[in-house]
């Protein structure tokens, strides 16, 4: 929004969370800051943490005051916005995982291409559409079972609804232990690593600027454009 210059759309979407943080997520990150970086978690965090590590070097070089708590103010914005857009990295990777695996279901049990919770949705509320119709088709099941095959009934739109909801739940609740699956094997593959080496390298080069922070991490709009692709999907079949 903000590259076509939507300033006010681009404030409105700002303003939607990128997601909700599970226990799971706040137990890790108590972890990594507790434990693997010894922060003290009542009163310290991380973007906090290293907000004062760069300005310390700042003042090494700068004893000015007024240059030192201006530095700190510009450093604080360009940290906090490049671990924010990290954090998103984390929601993007669920959503990921749960399209790849929304396809593989598809897949495996109706030899469809659902590309997503939506696809699944919509051909559950078909094929129970289609099941209650046969077992009420005045010919009996077996011929209704034929007659459905050349003239597929169209589900109610409760149908729909609750097909929806039910899928897209579940996957929820997958998503919140996705991580234990594609956490590993990102880090076997070095995704890990080359996001973390992308967003120091943008910290670097933004604080030395002096300039907003740069670091936009594809993944969320990968994830974007696969629902997209879904929701697509799902109505033109």
């Amino acid at each position: 929004m903000q590259l076509l210059r939507w300033q006010r759309a681009a404030a409105l979407l700002g303003r939607v969370p990128e997601g909700f943080n599970t226990q799971v997520q706040h137990y890790l990150g108590l972890c990594i800051r507790r434990d693997l970086m010894r922060l003290d978690c009542d009163s310290d965090s991380l973007e906090a943490h290293i907000t004062r590590k760069l300005s310390a070097r700042f003042g090494d070089a700068h004893p000015d005051p007024q240059e030192q708590q201006a530095f700190f103010h510009r450093a604080a914005a360009i940290v906090h916005e490049a671990l924010q857009e990290y954090r998103v990295t984390r929601t993007a990777s669920s959503d990921i995982t749960n399209t790849i695996t929304s396809t593989l279901v598809g897949a495996a049990a109706f030899q469809k291409f659902t590309p997503g919770g939506i696809g699944i949705g919509f051909l559950i509320a078909a094929l129970v559409a289609r099941y209650q119709a046969e077992h009420d088709f005045f010919l009996g099941k077996t011929l209704g079972r034929f007659y459905y095959q050349l003239f597929p009934p169209t589900p109610s739109w409760q149908l729909t609804a609750a097909a929806l909801t039910l899928v897209l739940v579940l996957l929820a609740c997958f998503a919140s232990f996705s991580g234990l699956v594609t956490d590993p094997i990102q880090a076997r593959l070095g995704l890990h690593r080359v996001r973390l080496q992308k967003m120091l390298s943008h910290l670097e080069r933004d604080i030395s600027a002096q300039t907003a922070s740069s670091f936009r991490p594809k993944d969320q709009y990968v994830a974007r454009i696969l629902d997209l692709f879904d929701a697509v999907k799902s109505h033109l079949s």
